[in-house]
Protein backbone atom coordinates (compact mmCIF):
# COMPACT_ATOMS: atom_id res chain seq x y z
CA UNK A 1 0.00 0.00 0.00
CA UNK A 2 1.29 3.32 -1.07
CA UNK A 3 2.20 6.01 2.29
CA UNK A 4 -0.23 9.39 1.93
CA UNK A 5 2.13 12.55 2.09
CA UNK A 6 1.28 13.03 5.24
CA UNK A 7 2.83 9.50 6.27
CA UNK A 8 5.45 10.20 4.50
CA UNK A 9 6.13 13.52 6.10
CA UNK A 10 5.40 12.37 9.58
CA UNK A 11 7.53 9.28 8.98
CA UNK A 12 10.59 11.43 8.33
CA UNK A 13 10.03 13.22 11.72
CA UNK A 14 9.68 9.51 14.02
CA UNK A 15 12.05 8.46 16.70
CA UNK A 16 15.62 9.40 17.14
CA UNK A 17 17.65 12.30 15.24
CA UNK A 18 19.80 9.75 14.06
CA UNK A 19 16.90 7.85 12.11
CA UNK A 20 15.08 10.90 10.70
CA UNK A 21 17.97 10.90 7.78
CA UNK A 22 17.40 7.45 7.20
CA UNK A 23 13.81 7.68 6.95
CA UNK A 24 13.88 10.98 4.89
CA UNK A 25 16.38 9.03 2.50
CA UNK A 26 13.78 6.30 2.30
CA UNK A 27 11.09 9.09 0.58
CA UNK A 28 13.44 10.05 -1.75
CA UNK A 29 14.34 9.49 -5.16
CA UNK A 30 18.04 8.20 -5.83
CA UNK A 31 17.82 10.88 -8.68
CA UNK A 32 17.35 13.71 -5.82
CA UNK A 33 19.15 16.92 -6.35
CA UNK A 34 19.16 18.69 -2.89
CA UNK A 35 20.20 22.53 -2.75
CA UNK A 36 21.04 24.74 -0.25
CA UNK A 37 20.60 28.47 0.19
CA UNK A 38 23.97 30.82 0.23
CA UNK A 39 24.92 31.66 3.36
CA UNK A 40 24.10 28.37 4.56
CA UNK A 41 27.06 26.66 6.36
CA UNK A 42 26.74 23.87 3.79
CA UNK A 43 25.18 26.38 0.93
CA UNK A 44 25.18 24.67 -2.47
CA UNK A 45 24.01 21.79 -4.57
CA UNK A 46 24.86 18.04 -3.13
Amino acid sequence: MLKSNLEIIQSTYEGSASSNAKHLAEALSEKIEWTEAKGFPYGGRI
